[in-house]
């Protein structure tokens, strides 16, 4: 089992993971909410030094539901976010571009066999 404080280096793109709670993500278009047990992919791993210094990897996950977002250590702690232990080989090399381009490809189908 992984620590709250390890769960970024246990995944890869392409890992299956699941939210723990339901919480909402809104903005000035539209409101996009996750569901307690709601399956999501690893989609990007980052430096977050970009963002916060020092705070070492974050991880982009897109959900089922269509909302895609960054997580850190202690996002995924309080989302209570945990790993399936699974993952989409075919999503294994996928290399996130935009939120334009992922959307789209969320839309076209892409990803609805790690939702499966």
């Amino acid at each position: 089992m992984t620590t709250p404080h390890d769960t970024i280096t246990s995944l890869e793109v392409g890992s299956l993971v699941t939210a723990g709670r339901h919480f909402i993500s809104a903005d000035s278009q539209s409101t996009i909410a996750v569901e307690k047990g709601m399956k999501g992919v690893v989609c990007m791993i980052y430096d977050q030094m970009c963002f916060d210094p020092g705070q070492g990897l974050g991880v982009m996950i897109l959900f089922e539901s269509g909302l895609c977002d960054g997580f850190s250590e202690e996002d995924l702690e309080y989302f209570n976010i945990t790993s399936l232990n699974k993952k989409i080989d075919a999503l294994a090399d996928y290399e996130f571009s935009s939120m334009i381009k992922l959307q789209n490809e969320f839309h076209q189908g892409l990803f609805t066999h790690a939702f499966n």
